[in-house]
């Protein structure tokens, strides 16, 4: 789904990928946190690898660190939701 949102859209613009991604990838995210085993790092840690490459397609955030894009008014870490 985030490539689909990646190769479908024009616009880098924060507001735009923010509403794309709270409506059609993080729904899934949240599903996965909870039906794989949370207590596994590495589990965790590729379910966080989706949301760093969707903070890394607002525009102006590419070159900054995971947790900095996240300060950015962006959503708070799937680690948070286990």
């Amino acid at each position: 789904m985030l490539g689909c949102i990646n190769k479908g859209t024009t616009t880098r613009d924060k507001e735009v990928i923010i509403r794309l991604y709270s409506a059609l990838v993080r729904p899934h995210l949240e599903y996965c946190v909870r039906f794989w085993s949370a207590l596994y790092k590495k589990d965790v840690d590729r379910l966080e690898r989706v949301q760093r490459r969707a903070t890394k397609m607002i525009k102006g955030l590419g070159s900054l660190a995971y947790e900095e894009r996240l300060r950015t008014e962006f959503v708070q870490p799937l680690e948070e939701k286990a």
